[in-house]
């Protein structure tokens, strides 16, 4: 038999019962928070253990912030990208290349960053130029998705 050792509702560690019972080879305390873990029934430490049941613990949410360079600008309508595009041309034929520098490190890149102070400066200059709304900002500063990650 497999028992669980169970403290605060999660399972601390699994104790195999031995030729020695339980209750001679530990301590008072420890056997009172010991669970048998029904024959058959996959158990492990961290898991958690309420109204009679084991379940696993939820799987840790990963959080992708490198992005290839195209999926960045794919997160973009092709619309959105053309008038970006126009709107760096214009400012470069202004004396403004602050844009074009902009997309050009962008492009040039082999990755992305989201959390560059580069990236969130551009596009906060893409949001005050009107060239996006805060969702499109949103959109391109969230999380990698499965096929952009870098």
């Amino acid at each position: 038999m497999i028992y669980a050792r169970v403290v605060d509702g999660l399972v601390a560690e699994l104790i195999e019962d031995g030729a020695v019972p339980i209750a001679e080879r530990f301590a008072p305390a420890i056997v009172q928070d010991l669970v048998a873990v029904p024959q058959g029934v996959a158990v492990a430490e961290r898991w958690r253990f309420a109204g009679g049941a084991f379940t696993a613990p939820e799987a840790a949410s990963v959080h992708w912030r490198r992005i290839r360079p195209l999926a960045l600008r794919q997160r973009m309508s092709p619309a959105t990208r053309a008038a970006i595009t126009l709107a760096a041309s214009t400012a470069l034929d202004a004396g403004d290349a602050t844009l074009q520098v902009f997309l050009d490190d962008m492009a040039t890149a082999r990755e992305v960053n989201l959390d560059s102070g580069d990236l969130v400066a551009g596009v906060a200059m893409l949001l005050a130029a009107g060239l996006i709304d805060v969702t499109q900002r949103d959109a391109l500063l969230a999380d990698a998705g499965e096929g952009e990650r870098a």
